[in-house]
């Protein structure tokens, strides 16, 4: 059993059911049920990676998985799908102004900051958490991975984190007051809502990128020499531009605030994720064989902490704390 796969699937565990059960205790059964269902998505989503994508495989150290290796799935990563679409759709709403379609574009782009900081490390722990398919593990950004981790991962994390908290938000802004919905009508939604993710997740990674696949084409038509692998950064740079430039203009023609609060859920979870990972990088060794990992991943913990040092009403949280 690995010592930092263990540890990081306990931790996992302990801070899934801290959320919970703070959340319940406060009656916040809407945001339990949002982090279940997103939950329930991120296991049901590892499935089809594995099973039937095969884009790749598990370690078998985990203690508390689904299914056999080398189709095992851990459940500590699906509960950290929910508890991440969770906290960046907390953060995204402390934006006051913004258009409502612009907030799935700002959960997406905040997901990234923590997947971009953490699956560097995953993979070089324990002989890695998981392991990708015909990606060798590169101690440097290339054309085909970066440090190894391939770039469709960050693009399928985008599309993920988008198309599912669109739905929940469907739900909440829409459904929920438009119809006047009972609790249990919504209890239901959550349930399905992971299943329904699926169809627009499938058009989004099928239809969204054929721009980028039209130009390898048209340089292929001339050359033949594209780099092999080279179409994951393509898309990933696409996307994220697009996306970007979408929610600067949201940004720009509503001149949005940042509202004040004293909600330290969404800080926990995103420092979580940041913190444990840069110390597991340190406690395993990592820094003399990829030593620029930790600017990037120093880089994506640095924008998190000034987005929330923004949205966090530190002169209530010192009067709470007095108290």
């Amino acid at each position: 059993m690995g010592l930092f796969t263990l540890t990081a699937e306990v931790l996992a565990f302990l801070l899934f059911f801290i959320i919970v059960l703070f959340l319940s205790s406060n009656k916040d059964y809407r945001s339990v049920a949002q982090i279940g269902s997103g939950s329930l998505f991120g296991i049901t989503l590892e499935y089809m990676n594995v099973q039937v994508m095969q884009t790749y495989t598990y370690s078998s150290q985990f203690l508390i998985q689904l299914g056999s290796p080398p189709n095992n799935i851990p459940i500590c990563i699906g509960l950290c799908w929910g508890l991440i679409i969770y906290a960046c759709m907390k953060v995204s709403n402390k934006v006051v102004g913004i258009p409502e379609w612009s907030r799935p574009l700002m959960d997406g782009l905040l997901a990234l900051t923590i997947d971009l900081s953490m699956d560097t490390v995953a993979i070089r722990l324990d002989g890695g958490f998981w392991t990708w398919t015909g990606i060798p593990m590169e101690a440097l950004p290339t054309l085909t991975s970066f440090f190894g981790v391939n770039y469709g991962n960050f693009s399928g994390w985008f599309f993920v984190v988008l198309i599912f908290s669109s739905l929940l938000r469907l739900e909440e802004k829409g459904i929920a007051k438009k119809f006047n919905v009972s609790q249990l009508q919504s209890t239901f939604y959550f349930v399905i809502i992971p299943f329904i993710a699926y169809f627009p997740l499938f058009l989004s990674f099928h239809v969204l990128p054929i721009p980028v696949y039209l130009l390898f084409d048209l340089v292929n038509l001339y050359d033949g020499q594209m780099p092999q692998g080279m179409l994951g950064l393509a898309i990933l740079a696409y996307v994220l531009t697009l996306a970007s430039i979408a929610l600067f203009v949201a940004f720009f023609q509503s001149k949005p605030k940042f509202e004040k609060d004293t909600d330290l859920l969404p800080t926990i979870i995103f420092m979580f994720f940041h913190l444990s990972y840069i110390g597991f990088y340190f406690l395993g060794g990592l820094f003399t064989d990829t030593p620029l990992i930790l600017p990037f991943g120093g880089l994506m913990f640095s924008i998190d902490v000034i987005i929330h040092w923004m949205i966090l009403d530190k002169k209530k949280l010192r009067m709470l704390i007095r108290l």
